[in-house]
């Protein structure tokens, strides 16, 4: 079923949107464009294993525990920038918008030097059945296996 302009408009607005307040590490806005029962996953396929391997799975709950002791972790010291373009946005049931994103996180260390973190797809499901979008569920899908960082790894959503 084809989407009103203002549909695609919007949810392209908030795929954005939460791209944008990751970056600057504005987790408590993040999490408010989250739906209380959201899902949030980080996963990747092994072809050495031939299986999906998920490294995170988290619901709200777990997620504010997560951002919430962020401090309290050894951190990477580079900046994230995510680049979003939006793939696919389909009508889905009860309310909903499926999406689709490539995404490209690219990382700048403290040197001033800039690499690509991560490539990766955001497959979303947003609440539309209000007038504010609400991310129920996003899901991860990286391409990248080996997160280069000072710290070993990310303590944040990708």
């Amino acid at each position: 079923m084809l989407l009103e302009q203002s549909q695609h408009a919007s949810v392209h607005a908030a795929i954005c949107r939460t791209c944008l307040l990751l970056d600057d590490e504005r987790f408590d806005e993040w999490l408010a464009m989250c739906a209380p029962e959201v899902s949030y996953s980080i996963q990747t396929y092994s072809p050495e294993i031939r299986r999906q391997m998920t490294w995170l799975k988290h619901d709200r709950a777990r997620l504010e525990q997560m951002l919430s002791t962020l401090h309290l972790h050894q951190r990477d010291s580079g900046n994230l920038l995510r680049h979003p373009s939006i793939l696919q946005v389909e009508r889905g049931k009860d309310g909903t918008l499926d999406t689709m994103s490539s995404v490209l996180i690219f990382r700048t260390a403290q040197d001033g030097i800039t690499g690509l973190f991560a490539a990766a797809r955001y497959f979303d499901t947003w609440n539309a059945a209000t007038d504010q979008l609400l991310l129920k569920e996003r899901r991860v899908q990286l391409a990248t296996r080996v997160l280069m960082s000072d710290a070993g790894g990310s303590h944040v959503p990708l």
